[in-house]
C-alpha cells in the first residue's frame, strides 16, 4: 500500500463537487497533511461517494451546506462528511450499506455506500453514519495513521 495524504484526496473531491453541486457550500476544516496506507484511487472513489451523497442530499433544502473535517486522535485519523440535508430515518439506516440498498435519490443503485464500507474496512478502517431526519446526516470514517511509507507498507 502507498502513503496516501488524505487531506489532498478531500481537497480534490471537494473542488470537484464545488464544480458539480454549484449551489451547495462546501467547507474544509483545515488540518496538516494527514497520511493513511491505501490505494489513491480507493480513497478518491470513497471521498467522491460520500462528498456527492451529501451534497445530492441537500439539493431540495433551503440550507445547502457540506462539511468535511480530517482530526488526528491517537494514531486514527478521522474524516468526517456531514450535511444540512433531510437526514436518515431510524428504520432505514441500518440498511444503508447493504448492497442494493437505496432509498430517497432517484437512479441510485445501491452500491455507493457499500463499496465505502468494503473499502475503508479493507484499509483497516471503520464507517459509521449517525442522522435523524430533519437534522441532516454524518458520516464517521477512521483509519489508521502512518507515519512513513515503510510504515504503508506493511500495513
Amino acid at each position: 500500500k502507498d502513503r496516501i495524504d488524505l487531506r489532498e484526496i478531500v481537497e480534490k473531491q471537494v473542488q470537484e463537487s464545488r464544480m458539480r453541486f454549484k449551489d451547495v457550500a462546501f467547507s474544509i476544516e483545515d488540518s496538516e497533511p494527514v497520511f493513511i496506507a491505501g490505494e489513491k484511487l480507493t480513497l478518491e472513489r470513497v471521498l467522491s461517494n460520500l462528498v456527492s451523497n451529501a451534497a445530492e442530499s441537500v439539493a431540495e433544502t433551503e440550507n445547502k451546506f457540506v462539511s468535511v473535517a480530517i482530526s488526528n486522535r491517537n494514531r486514527k485519523l478521522q474524516l468526517t462528511v456531514a450535511d444540512t440535508g433531510a437526514g436518515i430515518s431510524a428504520k432505514v439506516l441500518p440498511h444503508v450499506f447493504e448492497r442494493g440498498f437505496t432509498h430517497g435519490k432517484n437512479g441510485g443503485h445501491g452500491i455507493g455506500l457499500a463499496y465505502v464500507k468494503d473499502a475503508v474496512t479493507g484499509l483497516g478502517g471503520t464507517v459509521e453514519i449517525v442522522s435523524s431526519p430533519g437534522e441532516g446526516t454524518t458520516v464517521l470514517v477512521e483509519f489508521p495513521a502512518v507515519n512513513s511509507a515503510k510504515e504503508a507498507e506493511n500495513v
